[in-house]
This record gives structure tokens, C-alpha cells and sequence, in this order.
């Protein structure tokens, strides 16, 4: 059985300027947020090479955005691209080290090889996606209306740099859904059929670390995560490890038709399908794997073993709100429609679930949120 796959070279500082030097900047290009670029990178030269994401586009990554920034890096010389930001902007650099690649559809559709080019550096400015550590990406498929995730060794970053100064200015709204995306990589990989014992140890820790500054906030107030960023960004790389080898699941695979058609983040739809998926997998299979995570849940969380996942729930809404489906546009129609394109096209992700889901339960899950 293998334990663990892991060749991104993982290193932490204290600052960027720490980090960067003359020899690494020789020959880069930069991904990053006209945000970033402005709080963390006015100390580079002018004429360091750079791409902001959100001049294609808002939001997250959508393939006609990558395409639009393939087509941009290719104006410039540079033998290596260094990501700077949150999954966003990972998930587009690790398209845009692919040789040849054109058109990024053509990626998540099998019609063009996946060959890395170029070395690709990640530097994560959120505690959530753990894509620094990852062969996947996500984006959106603007003629499918859905999400995909696509997973290949050519997408591993050759590099992740951890650095936790870089979310001190992280709002309160994305640092929430980014850390329970973190919460649910770890919770998901844990039970994923693909795990190991190596996987499974990231994925506790993980847990245990945002759970633990979750209960912190809770007490002490929204603000006291300042104090645990380090513990977030490591958490957040250990669940990026786990999910990396052993994939995620049903909540993944739920929420990505919501995001697809309503353009709901990708921790925020996460967070909608989280307990609801847990409470079933429960229900249905107490035991084995499932009993061991709840045991280690309840002790951090001082509850009984089944109420851990309603006092998740419980825990996660004091921070931020979990509206209904319905308040993002959703329409009864949808529950049938959603139903189907999980059925349809989330197999992949279908396959790393602890316990099958029928097609009525992941419809009842939808109608229940709705």
C-alpha cells in the first residue's frame, strides 16, 4: 500500500522579503492579486514580471480566465512562475506551467497532454485550500455551469512557502471559509478509502489545530486568530498533504454545482454541505474509521461522540453565517438539476466517499438546506 507521495519541498519564513532574493527573482514571473501586489510586493523592482489574476475576471478561476492568462504569460521571458495567493491564484499558475497548453478547457476534458514546463513556486495567502501542496485544481467550466477538479503529478508545485504574515490582513469572511475548507480536506481525507496511516495522522492534526483556534475565536473574539496564524497555515498545508493522497468526497462534490451556477467561493459552498454529509456518513456507519475520528472530535470539542458534528455546526455558525441555498439564488428546480450533475460528473469524487450516497440522499441533503 502506498503511504504517502509527496515531492513539493516545503519551507516557512517569517516574511517575504525574507524569502525573496536577486537569484530567485532572476528569470521569474509572478502570479498574484493586484492586492497583494499593493500590501505585500511595492519592495520588487518595477521591471519584475507580474500577472494579476483579477484583471481577467473576478472571483475564482474559471477556465476562459486561465486561458486569458496563459496568453499573458506568454508575452514574457521567465523560466520559473512563483504563485502568490489564495487557491485562485495557485489553480491558474499550475495551468499555466503546462507546455503547450492553450486553451484550459482543453486540460479538464483530456484533449491536451499534461507536461510541466516550467518549476512552479506557491506561496498561499489563505489558511484553506492547501493547493501549495496539491496536484489538483479547480475551476469552473463556463459551458457546463459546474466546477472540476482536476488532479496530475505535471500540477504538484515544485515549491511551497509558508508565511504567516501574509494573512494578517485576511478579512474575517475568507480567513472563516477558507480555514473550514481546510477543516473539511482534513474530515474528508480522513475517511477517504484512499487514506493511510501517514494521511490519516496529517488529517487529525489538522482538525485538531482548527478546532482549537476556532474555539479560541469563539471565546476571545473574531480577532484572537491573529494569534494562531501559524497554526492555520500549517494546519491548512498538513489537510493540502492528506486530501492531496487521499482525495475528498461527497461535500466537494455537492458543493461544486452551487458554486458553478451561483459562483459561490469554494469554502463557503463547502461549508453549506459539510455537517449535512457527516451526520449521513454517520448514520449510516458509525463505526470503523468514522468512530475514531468523532472520538478525537469530541475531545477537542468536550462532547459527546453524536453530537460532534451538529457542535461543528454549532461552533462554525457563531463565527460566520451558513445561509440557506435558497439565498444564493438556488431554485427548487436545482435540487433535481444539482442532483443530477453530481451524479453525472462528481464520480471522481464520488469514489473517495466513506460510505456510498444514493442518489435520494444527495437529493434529501439538498432539499434540506434549500
Amino acid at each position: 500500500m502506498n503511504l504517502l507521495n509527496m515531492s513539493t519541498h516545503i519551507q516557512q519564513f517569517d516574511t517575504l522579503a525574507h524569502y525573496f532574493s536577486d537569484e530567485l527573482l532572476n528569470g521569474a514571473l509572478i502570479v498574484t492579486s493586484t492586492g497583494i501586489k499593493g500590501s505585500y510586493l511595492s519592495f520588487l523592482k518595477s521591471e519584475t514580471p507580474m500577472i494579476c489574476h483579477d484583471q481577467f475576471g473576478k472571483g475564482e478561476p474559471t477556465d476562459t480566465k486561465i486561458t486569458q492568462m496563459i496568453a499573458e504569460k506568454n508575452k514574457y521571458d521567465h523560466d520559473k512562475i512563483i504563485a502568490i495567493g489564495g487557491g485562485t491564484v495557485m489553480d491558474c499558475a499550475k495551468l499555466m506551467v503546462i507546455e503547450g497548453l492553450v486553451d484550459a478547457e482543453d486540460a479538464f476534458t483530456g484533449k491536451h497532454p499534461l507536461v510541466k514546463a516550467l518549476p512552479l513556486i506557491c506561496i498561499p495567502t489563505t489558511c484553506g485550500t492547501g493547493s501549495e501542496v496539491t496536484a489538483v485544481t479547480v475551476a469552473e467550466l463556463t459551458q457546463l455551469n459546474t466546477k472540476k477538479g482536476l488532479s496530475h503529478p505535471a500540477l504538484q508545485p515544485d515549491e511551497a512557502i509558508l508565511i504567516p504574515e501574509l494573512l494578517k490582513d485576511l478579512p474575517i469572511k475568507p480567513f472563516m471559509h477558507a480555514a473550514i475548507d481546510a477543516l473539511i480536506h482534513a474530515s474528508e481525507s480522513y475517511l477517504s478509502p484512499k487514506a493511510s496511516n501517514l494521511t490519516r495522522i496529517l488529517s487529525l492534526e489538522a482538525i485538531r489545530k482548527i478546532l482549537k483556534g476556532f474555539q479560541q475565536m469563539a471565546f476571545h473574539g473574531v480577532e484572537k486568530r491573529m494569534d494562531f496564524l501559524d497554526e492555520f497555515l500549517i494546519a491548512s498545508c498538513y489537510a493540502g498533504i492528506a486530501f492531496g493522497n487521499a482525495g475528498v468526497g461527497a461535500v466537494h462534490a455537492l458543493s461544486y454545482p452551487l458554486g458553478g451556477t451561483y459562483h459561490v467561493p469554494h469554502g463557503e459552498a463547502n461549508f453549506q454541505f459539510f455537517t449535512a454529509v457527516f451526520n449521513c456518513y454517520y448514520e449510516k456507519a458509525p463505526s470503523g474509521n468514522m468512530n475514531e475520528l468523532v472520538k478525537v472530535i469530541a475531545q477537542v470539542l468536550d462532547c459527546p461522540k453524536n453530537h460532534v458534528f451538529n457542535r461543528i455546526d454549532h461552533l462554525l455558525v457563531t463565527l460566520t453565517a451558513k445561509p440557506p441555498l435558497k439565498s444564493y439564488g438556488m431554485t427548487e428546480s436545482d435540487i433535481e438539476a444539482f442532483t443530477q450533475s453530481v451524479m453525472n460528473e462528481q464520480q471522481r469524487l464520488l469514489a473517495n466517499n466513506y460510505v456510498a450516497l444514493s442518489e435520494e440522499e444527495i437529493k434529501a441533503i439538498y432539499s434540506a438546506l434549500y
